[in-house]
């Protein structure tokens, strides 16, 4: 904690996307937050998490050769400060690591972009990085949901509206939704990025009616058999240097900052469609110093 005297000098704060500085009065107690640990251990996390998920069996038990798999990417907004990388990428190449040892060729990955832009080349490298786009990009494996798409599947109606889904999705033996939460929002993915037109307007438009949106939620959870892992996002997002040093105090205490490590990058293709895929081994590209994963059976 600093407490503010006449040798302060302005004090780094965040407004909205911007950093910016502030003078406080004297006397003001600034309350800086724990300094984070780094993960030594990304992919460690992450099998914990599929190993242990909440309410379901464990990934592997679900998945068989004959699965038709199908990794929906939330297309979230990132949180503010946006982070050094994308743990979705991560937690993409393990569930793609595990697909491969249990013997799993009906691989497919659709962005659940809903309303918002469809992704193109350089945005899934982005996210998903070099290894993911050069394995399944080529062969049109990776697609982003079209809302106004003829080919989208009625899952069912609700409150007299019926509600279509992305034919990829609701035709999968297997959902697994990968996604980062920043916030404590519970809104289903699939409910604001894979459904139609009709009902994305009933869900977010002039009128929100968010009874309908847990009913669609409802519905598409008893449609489709997903099982969901959550990077959760916490704080010091900065980067390590000038912006995320803290404030020295007055007595000239030397000022403190954290570190984040940035991800690596692989070359690596996963062997899709390859007789030996199963040998792939896992590869950690990425670390993150804040984050955690959380399964859960539907969300």
């Amino acid at each position: 904690m600093l407490e503010v005297d006449e040798k302060t000098p302005h004090l780094m704060t965040m407004s909205g996307a911007q950093l910016r500085l502030e003078r406080f009065g004297i006397g003001t107690q600034v309350v800086y937050a724990a300094d984070a640990e780094e993960s030594s251990d990304p992919v460690g996390l992450i099998d914990a998490a599929v190993g242990a998920p909440t309410g379901v069996a464990p990934l592997s038990e679900q998945l068989r050769p004959d699965t038709r798999l199908t990794l929906v990417i939330v297309d979230a907004d990132a949180p503010l400060p946006r982070p050094h990388f994308d743990p979705r990428r991560t937690l993409a190449e393990r569930v793609l690591e595990i697909a491969a040892r249990n013997g799993v060729d009906d691989v497919e990955i659709v962005v659940a972009n809903g309303l918002k832009q469809r992704w193109n080349t350089q945005q899934v490298t982005r996210v998903l990085g070099d290894r993911v786009a050069t394995s399944f990009l080529p062969d049109g494996l990776i697609t982003s949901h079209d809302v106004t798409s003829p080919d989208l599947v009625s899952v069912g109606e609700v409150d007299g509206t019926t509600v279509r889904v992305n034919r990829r999705v609701a035709q999968s033996d297997l959902v697994v939704v990968i996604g980062i939460r920043g916030d404590d929002s519970e809104r289903c993915p699939l409910a604001l990025g894979l459904t139609d037109l009709t009902t994305l307007d009933r869900i977010g438009g002039v009128a929100p009616d968010r009874e309908f949106e847990r009913g669609v939620s409802d519905l598409i959870q008893e449609k489709v058999p997903g099982f969901a892992l959550l990077a959760v996002l916490g704080q010091p997002l900065l980067a390590p240097g000038f912006a995320s040093c803290r404030a020295a105090n007055g007595n000239g205490a030397s000022a403190t900052g954290w570190r984040s490590p940035r991800p690596g990058r692989s070359s690596r293709r996963f062997p899709v469609r390859v007789p030996n895929w199963s040998t792939a081994t896992p590869v950690p590209t990425t670390r993150s110093s804040t984050w955690s994963v959380v399964p859960s059976p539907r969300r």
